[in-house]
């Protein structure tokens, strides 16, 4: 599977204990991503603006080839304001799923950025 074709699973899991301690510790989100436990458990980041944000929160966005059609669509409209428009950093890891031979990203955090 390419990562195109993740699809996003809307979840809210409190489980990883080690995880919340290592982002309290943590001085800044892109030192979470860089952790040791954020790097072996597959972490990555992702900057969102407000439009793609809702829209993924409503469910409108599927999965990861469709935000990337939506981020492409708003750089090509205006790079400049795009990129500044990037106030979200949303952290999700992929998962294999065996019995359905497919990707899952797990949307762990979404944080405001300063």
């Amino acid at each position: 599977m390419t990562s195109s074709s993740v699809t996003f699973v809307h979840t809210i899991k409190l489980s990883r204990t080690y995880h919340i301690e290592t982002l309290t510790v943590a001085r800044s989100y892109q030192d979470f991503v860089q952790s040791d436990w954020a790097i072996k458990n597959n972490f990555r980041s992702l900057k969102l603006n407000k439009e793609m944000l809702e829209k993924l929160l409503k469910g409108e966005i599927k999965n990861l080839e469709e935000l990337k059609k939506l981020r492409d669509n708003l750089i090509s409209k205006n790079y400049n304001e795009y990129q500044s428009t990037l106030n979200y950093t949303a952290f999700y890891t992929t998962i294999y799923n065996k019995e359905i031979e497919d990707d899952y990203a797990f949307i762990d955090s979404i944080f405001v950025n300063q």
